[in-house]
């Protein structure tokens, strides 16, 4: 079903504002989250390719999506 044009530009608002959030992450968490959550990894694929434990991966990703959240609620709550 074709968007209309003001939800194409709020979709497209809200793309980038988590791309932004995401590049405020510090580089360990962001790489993490990102490994899962764009790229798909599972936890143990991560732990691979990041030389971490996977209790490490599951911590930075917790930590990640959290302050991510934060990020993110800064906006909408302006919005």
């Amino acid at each position: 079903s074709a968007q209309n044009p003001q939800q194409v530009v709020l979709d497209e608002e809200i793309r980038q504002k988590v791309r932004e959030a995401v590049d405020k992450l510090p580089p360990n968490l962001r790489e993490v989250l990102v490994l899962r959550d764009m790229e798909d990894l599972s936890n143990q694929e991560t732990a691979e390719r990041t030389g971490l434990t996977v209790a490490a991966v599951k911590a930075r990703l917790h930590r990640a999506r959290a302050l991510l959240r934060e990020h993110l609620e800064e906006y909408f709550s302006e919005s």
